[in-house]
Protein backbone atom coordinates (compact mmCIF):
# COMPACT_ATOMS: atom_id res chain seq x y z
CA UNK A 1 0.00 0.00 0.00
CA UNK A 2 3.12 2.45 0.78
CA UNK A 3 4.10 1.80 -2.39
CA UNK A 4 0.93 2.42 -4.42
CA UNK A 5 0.62 5.79 -2.33
CA UNK A 6 3.88 6.94 -3.40
CA UNK A 7 3.74 6.05 -6.88
CA UNK A 8 0.42 8.34 -6.57
CA UNK A 9 2.20 11.38 -4.84
CA UNK A 10 4.89 11.57 -6.79
CA UNK A 11 2.27 11.28 -10.78
CA UNK A 12 1.69 14.46 -12.01
CA UNK A 13 -1.41 13.06 -13.55
CA UNK A 14 -2.14 9.86 -11.83
CA UNK A 15 -5.27 8.15 -13.28
CA UNK A 16 -6.67 4.59 -12.38
CA UNK A 17 -7.69 1.97 -14.91
CA UNK A 18 -10.04 -0.69 -14.58
CA UNK A 19 -11.74 -3.02 -17.20
CA UNK A 20 -13.80 -4.97 -14.54
CA UNK A 21 -14.03 -8.43 -14.66
CA UNK A 22 -13.09 -9.54 -18.51
CA UNK A 23 -9.68 -7.89 -17.61
CA UNK A 24 -7.32 -6.02 -20.27
CA UNK A 25 -6.86 -8.90 -22.64
CA UNK A 26 -4.48 -7.26 -25.48
CA UNK A 27 -5.01 -3.69 -24.37
CA UNK A 28 -1.90 -3.50 -22.62
CA UNK A 29 0.69 -1.84 -25.13
CA UNK A 30 -2.50 0.35 -26.12
CA UNK A 31 -2.58 1.87 -22.65
CA UNK A 32 0.89 1.82 -22.36
CA UNK A 33 1.32 4.48 -25.40
CA UNK A 34 -1.61 6.82 -24.53
CA UNK A 35 -0.14 7.33 -21.11
CA UNK A 36 3.35 8.06 -22.73
CA UNK A 37 1.37 10.39 -24.89
CA UNK A 38 -0.45 12.77 -22.40
CA UNK A 39 1.72 12.34 -19.30
CA UNK A 40 -0.11 10.57 -17.09
CA UNK A 41 -0.06 7.64 -14.70
CA UNK A 42 -1.99 4.54 -14.43
CA UNK A 43 -2.78 2.67 -11.22
CA UNK A 44 -3.69 -0.34 -13.29
CA UNK A 45 -6.55 -2.91 -11.71
CA UNK A 46 -6.01 -6.28 -13.26
CA UNK A 47 -5.09 -9.86 -12.29
CA UNK A 48 -1.46 -10.71 -11.01
CA UNK A 49 -0.93 -13.07 -13.89
CA UNK A 50 -0.62 -10.40 -15.91
CA UNK A 51 1.14 -7.93 -13.97
CA UNK A 52 4.53 -9.24 -15.58
CA UNK A 53 3.46 -7.71 -18.88
CA UNK A 54 3.78 -4.37 -18.31
CA UNK A 55 6.99 -2.81 -19.24
CA UNK A 56 5.67 0.69 -18.45
CA UNK A 57 7.07 3.12 -15.76
CA UNK A 58 3.69 4.88 -16.09
CA UNK A 59 1.70 1.80 -14.54
CA UNK A 60 1.52 0.71 -11.38
CA UNK A 61 -0.50 -2.98 -11.55
CA UNK A 62 -2.90 -3.53 -8.68
CA UNK A 63 -5.05 -6.69 -8.50
CA UNK A 64 -7.28 -4.64 -6.01
CA UNK A 65 -7.69 -1.58 -4.66
CA UNK A 66 -11.13 0.24 -3.60
CA UNK A 67 -12.50 2.15 -5.65
CA UNK A 68 -13.48 4.96 -3.05
CA UNK A 69 -10.08 4.95 -2.04
CA UNK A 70 -8.47 5.11 -5.31
CA UNK A 71 -10.43 7.36 -6.92
CA UNK A 72 -10.15 9.96 -3.72
CA UNK A 73 -6.78 9.57 -4.50
CA UNK A 74 -6.11 10.51 -8.73
CA UNK A 75 -7.56 13.17 -11.28
CA UNK A 76 -9.08 10.96 -13.58
CA UNK A 77 -11.06 7.23 -13.63
CA UNK A 78 -10.78 5.06 -16.61
CA UNK A 79 -13.34 1.82 -16.66
CA UNK A 80 -16.05 -0.18 -18.01
CA UNK A 81 -18.93 2.04 -16.68
CA UNK A 82 -20.48 -0.77 -14.94
CA UNK A 83 -22.87 0.69 -12.02
CA UNK A 84 -20.90 0.40 -9.21
CA UNK A 85 -17.51 1.90 -10.75
CA UNK A 86 -19.95 4.76 -12.28
CA UNK A 87 -21.18 5.56 -8.86
CA UNK A 88 -17.64 5.79 -7.09
CA UNK A 89 -16.10 8.00 -9.50
CA UNK A 90 -19.16 10.50 -9.69
CA UNK A 91 -19.18 10.51 -5.19
CA UNK A 92 -15.24 10.85 -6.20
CA UNK A 93 -16.22 14.06 -8.14
CA UNK A 94 -13.16 12.98 -10.60
CA UNK A 95 -13.84 13.06 -14.77
CA UNK A 96 -14.97 9.60 -15.94
CA UNK A 97 -14.01 8.18 -19.02
CA UNK A 98 -16.32 5.14 -19.62
CA UNK A 99 -14.94 2.29 -22.35
CA UNK A 100 -18.38 0.10 -21.97
CA UNK A 101 -18.12 -3.85 -23.25
CA UNK A 102 -21.70 -5.09 -22.66
CA UNK A 103 -24.98 -4.86 -20.65
CA UNK A 104 -25.98 -1.45 -18.77
CA UNK A 105 -22.70 -0.13 -19.27
CA UNK A 106 -23.07 1.63 -22.27
CA UNK A 107 -25.99 3.38 -20.43
CA UNK A 108 -24.05 4.78 -17.94
CA UNK A 109 -20.90 5.78 -20.07
CA UNK A 110 -23.87 8.01 -21.66
CA UNK A 111 -25.00 9.59 -18.87
CA UNK A 112 -21.72 10.12 -17.61
CA UNK A 113 -21.45 11.91 -21.13
CA UNK A 114 -24.52 13.90 -20.97
CA UNK A 115 -24.43 15.56 -17.35
CA UNK A 116 -20.76 16.66 -18.97
CA UNK A 117 -18.36 14.81 -16.22
CA UNK A 118 -16.68 12.95 -18.68
CA UNK A 119 -15.99 12.60 -22.77
CA UNK A 120 -17.74 10.31 -24.70
CA UNK A 121 -17.87 6.72 -24.34
CA UNK A 122 -15.13 4.59 -26.08
CA UNK A 123 -16.74 1.23 -26.72
CA UNK A 124 -14.00 -1.28 -26.01
CA UNK A 125 -14.38 -2.72 -29.27
CA UNK A 126 -13.41 0.18 -30.81
CA UNK A 127 -10.86 1.51 -28.41
CA UNK A 128 -7.37 2.85 -30.04
CA UNK A 129 -4.36 4.86 -28.78
CA UNK A 130 -5.35 8.32 -29.68
CA UNK A 131 -9.06 7.66 -28.60
CA UNK A 132 -7.74 6.60 -25.06
CA UNK A 133 -5.02 9.64 -25.19
CA UNK A 134 -7.61 11.61 -26.56
CA UNK A 135 -9.82 11.57 -23.77
CA UNK A 136 -7.64 10.93 -20.85
CA UNK A 137 -5.91 14.69 -22.32
CA UNK A 138 -9.83 16.41 -22.43
CA UNK A 139 -10.25 14.26 -19.01
CA UNK A 140 -6.98 16.19 -17.26
CA UNK A 141 -7.33 19.43 -18.69
CA UNK A 142 -11.00 20.53 -19.19
CA UNK A 143 -11.53 22.77 -16.19
CA UNK A 144 -15.55 22.55 -16.63
CA UNK A 145 -15.87 19.12 -16.98
CA UNK A 146 -13.59 19.03 -13.73
CA UNK A 147 -16.12 21.43 -12.02
CA UNK A 148 -18.89 19.53 -13.06
CA UNK A 149 -17.47 16.37 -11.38
CA UNK A 150 -17.21 18.39 -8.44
CA UNK A 151 -20.52 19.56 -8.28
CA UNK A 152 -22.00 16.38 -9.10
CA UNK A 153 -19.81 14.61 -6.25
CA UNK A 154 -21.22 17.13 -3.41
CA UNK A 155 -24.59 16.59 -4.46
CA UNK A 156 -24.38 13.44 -4.26
CA UNK A 157 -22.66 13.18 -1.21
CA UNK A 158 -24.94 15.39 0.63
CA UNK A 159 -27.73 12.77 0.03
CA UNK A 160 -29.24 10.19 2.13
CA UNK A 161 -30.30 7.57 -0.15
CA UNK A 162 -31.49 4.98 2.61
CA UNK A 163 -33.54 7.25 4.15
CA UNK A 164 -35.03 8.55 0.86
CA UNK A 165 -35.59 4.77 -0.28
CA UNK A 166 -37.50 4.04 3.17
CA UNK A 167 -39.76 6.59 2.21
CA UNK A 168 -40.61 5.60 -1.18
CA UNK A 169 -40.85 2.46 -0.10
CA UNK A 170 -42.98 3.60 3.22
CA UNK A 171 -44.98 6.18 0.52
CA UNK A 172 -46.39 2.94 -1.66
CA UNK A 173 -47.13 -0.03 0.86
Amino acid sequence: AAQLQNFIDSSPNPIAIGFGSPGTQGYLSMLEEALNIVNAQAVLTLPAKWHREIKSKNIFPVEYAPHDWLYSRVKVAVHHGGAGTTSASLHAGIPTITMPLAIDQFFWGEQIYKIGVGPKPIPQRGLSVEKLANAIQESLHNNDMRAKAKTISVRLNAEDGIQAAVRVMRDTV
